[in-house]
């Protein structure tokens, strides 16, 4: 591991190399990794440190070199590629999606705010 990285970058090296030295390759909640094993809680504490760095520089903050929303993706990424996420509540899963309609080409010029004419209205009473 590179002198050169800071603790987050270490951090992160270290918890990728038990991911892929350890991973079978389930997501499926409790099936890859041991819930509460040593890559649950080193994601944790990976985790609440990143959480810390949040509150204290805000989330526009770039820690070693990488950008704080960045380093909260991998790990997200990595905890759900682990099977370390549990499945969402029914009550938060929907039925279906819904599919979302470009209606840009249905618009008529009627729809569109006319700048001219509110700035008459508004110069001219």
């Amino acid at each position: 591991m590179s002198k050169n990285l800071g603790p987050i970058a270490q951090e992160w090296l270290k918890i990728k190399s038990i991911y892929d030295t350890n991973t079978n390759g389930n997501s499926e909640y409790g099936k890859n990794f041991k819930i509460g094993g040593e890559l649950d809680v080193m994601i944790e504490e990976f985790i609440d440190k990143l959480g810390k760095l949040t509150e204290h520089y805000g989330f526009r903050c770039i820690i070693d070199g990488v950008k704080l929303d960045l380093w909260k993706d991998r790990i997200w990424n990595l905890c759900e590629n682990a099977g370390l996420l549990p499945p969402l509540p029914k009550s938060m899963q929907k039925d279906s999606e819904e599919e979302i309609v470009d209606e840009w080409e249905s618009l008529n010029e009627e729809d569109f705010f006319n700048e001219e004419e509110f700035d008459h209205q508004i110069y001219n009473g």
